[in-house]
């Protein structure tokens, strides 16, 4: 679900993720090279796992989110 985010300069986040859940980004790259891919995270329970592909191939590892300290408690 899309709500308000109490982030950085605001705007909006996604929660109330399950499992099997995914997200699909459009990304316009111009020129060659190497990018960085970061994310902002809260969880005020257990956490969770996510990943990113690229073109429906996994890119890189699992990544562990551990609890944040609240559902807009970002890190």
């Amino acid at each position: 679900d899309i709500e308000a985010s109490t982030d950085e300069g605001g705007g909006f986040n996604i929660g109330y993720i399950d499992a099997g859940d995914w997200l699909e980004f459009s990304v316009t790259v111009t020129s060659a090279g190497n990018f960085s891919v970061e994310s902002r995270v809260a969880s005020a329970q257990t956490g969770g796992v996510f990943y990113y592909e690229i073109d429906g191939e996994k890119a890189g590892e699992d990544i562990a989110v551990s609890p944040t300290g609240g559902w807009q408690v970002w890190t």
